[in-house]
């Protein structure tokens, strides 16, 4: 198993995110709040075993998203709301927060 780190960036306002794969909850984080200084909201991790299919949801803001992962190419995910749409970024190093 290897972990997927999935940075919660800009946009969050006292959001609660899940984290599902194929339809099961793996990971939740209660009142994401970006915090404009570092651009972040916070991280959420996931112990994966092979590439997946990840659902990002942001009820709250009524968001839905969903991306393809393979934690040995890119473990490191980064989430952003922008414009009012879920925005991915997939990385192979960890993200520099300001």
């Amino acid at each position: 198993m290897a972990t997927l780190s999935i940075l919660l960036g800009d946009g969050f306002r006292d959001d609660d995110v899940l984290v599902k794969i194929e339809g099961r909850d793996v990971a939740r984080k209660s009142h994401a709040t970006t915090d404009l200084r570092t651009s972040s909201a916070g991280y959420v991790e996931v112990s994966l075993s092979q590439a997946a299919q990840l659902t990002i949801e942001v009820p709250r803001q009524g968001l839905t998203g969903v991306v393809d992962v393979d934690v040995e190419v890119n473990p490191f995910l980064a989430v952003s709301i922008e414009s009012g749409a879920l925005v991915f970024r997939k990385s192979d190093k960890p993200f520099r927060l300001m």
